[in-house]
């Protein structure tokens, strides 16, 4: 059983990495709400689909060998901030190219989640992480 010290830090990463699920689906039903905004074609609402996913699969590898340079607690904060900033621009977009943006900028910060967040997860559940 994990220390009673770690069990609120063990459900706040899960709740983070839970969040982080949610907002990058959550854009899926409002696509065609974009569409009729900004006026997009099927290929623009596909790359707005698309652009978090990119990102993450970017970010990924890079953000390993940060969290080696910089620490995985210290990239999970900015991970989640960089992932709060995004969210902010993903509401307050006006144009196609704003809401790409963020949607880029969120992917960019939920990939680090995945990497620097699930190594700080393991890393604190210590050496009983498979119970």
């Amino acid at each position: 059983m994990l220390p009673a010290v770690r069990r609120p830090l063990v459900v706040l990463l899960f709740l983070a990495i839970f969040a982080g699920e949610l907002m990058w689906h959550a854009i899926v039903p409002l696509v065609p709400e974009f569409s009729q905004r900004f006026g997009l074609t099927k290929l623009q609402g596909g790359e707005l689909l698309a652009s978090t996913s990119v990102a993450i699969l970017l970010v990924s590898v890079p953000a390993g060998m940060l969290s080696e340079r910089f620490g995985v607690r210290r990239l999970t904060l900015v991970s989640l901030a960089v992932m709060a900033v995004a969210d902010l621009g993903q509401g307050m977009a006006g144009s196609f190219v704003a809401l790409l943006g963020a949607r880029a900028l969120f992917g960019l910060g939920f990939g680090i989640l995945w990497t620097a967040g699930v190594a700080w997860l393991s890393e604190v559940s210590g050496d009983r992480h498979a119970q």
